[in-house]
């Protein structure tokens, strides 16, 4: 058998599966995310424009700010919800990439040809493989060997036929990533 052109692993931690979930909520989840920022907003201009009671208002204007500024906070249940699960006891894996399919260890083994990852994300810290929104295989930069982080990156987008992108906070979008989400949500 070859040997692989590069190798990566992840050791997680609550951390990590922290990420991984707000990662994939920021990846696929995109229109939710938005509607709970738009009805947060709706509730507070509500406050503002309609006479009420003052109890009245005290309580949409929390539920409408809480909405508005815990975009992240379903991720973050399901993450704490996996670490509770699991017992603290967390997946270390390690992924080789061959010419033809990448191989990863860690709780079992198994193969996985490119053409079957959907999206390739990155952060500062980390590369993300999406196989689907409730698959994903997630590689700490550090542990990147041969370290050639750029030639890693292209190796992957020539393989899958997929871009990478950077997920951002809903709130850091520019007019550009709104652009780009409609046109994306169009695609599918």
């Amino acid at each position: 058998m070859s040997s692989p052109r590069y190798s990566a692993s992840i050791n997680h931690t609550e951390r990590t599966i922290d990420k991984l979930y707000k990662t994939r909520r920021r990846t696929y989840e995109k229109p939710r995310i938005f509607l709970r920022l738009a009805l947060g907003f709706i509730l507070v201009l509500t406050v503002v424009m309609v006479p009420m009671a003052t109890w009245l208002k005290a309580v949409l204007l929390l539920i409408g700010a809480w909405l508005m500024a815990s975009g992240d906070f379903p991720a973050q249940i399901r993450a704490d919800r996996v670490v509770q699960e699991r017992k603290g006891l967390l997946p270390a894996m390690r992924y080789e990439f061959f010419d033809d399919h990448l191989r990863l260890t860690g709780e079992g083994s198994m193969t996985i040809g490119y053409q079957k990852i959907d999206r390739l994300v990155e952060d500062k810290d980390s590369f993300y493989l999406f196989l689907s929104k409730d698959s994903v295989c997630m590689l700490s930069r550090d542990s990147l060997k041969p370290p050639a982080q750029d030639d890693f990156r292209q190796f992957l987008e020539n393989r899958t036929g997929r871009s990478w992108r950077t997920e951002k906070s809903f709130l850091s979008l520019d007019l550009a990533d709104l652009i780009k989400m409609h046109r994306e949500k169009k695609k599918s």
